[in-house]
């Protein structure tokens, strides 16, 4: 999706009552104030999406007033304007928003002051066990702590070596 001109939005779930949506695999291109995604309703989820957005006031990704339980997987976010963000929760936006293996490329997350929404931004780890001569490490445990010292997950690797992808926690 590529817009033009002066405004532009890529991609809008806008009004009361739409939930359940998904929004998977494409890329957004804006040149323009546009937005890339605006989301607005319960229960979304957004996987393999790559939004790009070049014009000043163009968020990437805009949460809007009274969502809730919207999740991300796997995307990029880049609002490249340095004055707009790359995720915006807007008022009155509201509950939890979990971010998993997304790179927000500005760095840029923004709550206005009526936001009541907490973002959760989690990795995926992927881990192979071995031994020094290179033969694989089955039923192996991998253990990993936080950087406070927490624990966080501890698996067994299976016959290949490695574990079950683990998502774990960057900050809240």
């Amino acid at each position: 999706i590529t817009t033009f001109g002066s405004t532009g939005d890529g991609i809008s779930f806008s009004g009361t009552g739409f939930s359940y949506g998904n929004i998977t695999g494409n890329r957004i291109f804006i040149n323009s104030s546009g937005t890339g995604i605006i989301l607005n309703g319960y229960n979304h989820t957004l996987s393999d999406n790559r939004i790009t957005t070049l014009g000043s006031g163009g968020e990437g990704i805009l949460i809007g007033s009274g969502s809730d339980g919207i999740v991300f997987f796997n995307m990029v976010v880049n609002a490249s304007d340095s004055g707009t963000n790359d995720t915006l929760f807007d008022s009155d936006s509201i509950g939890t928003y979990n971010f998993t293996n997304v790179t927000f490329t500005g760095g840029k997350v923004g709550f206005v002051s009526t936001s009541n929404a907490t973002q959760h931004v989690h990795w995926y780890v992927d881990a192979l066990a071995n031994y020094t001569n290179g033969s694989l490490a089955p039923n192996s445990n991998i253990s990993a702590r936080d950087v406070n010292g927490a624990f966080r997950f501890n698996v067994l690797t299976g016959s290949d070596g490695r574990i079950i992808r683990q998502s774990v926690l960057e900050y809240t």
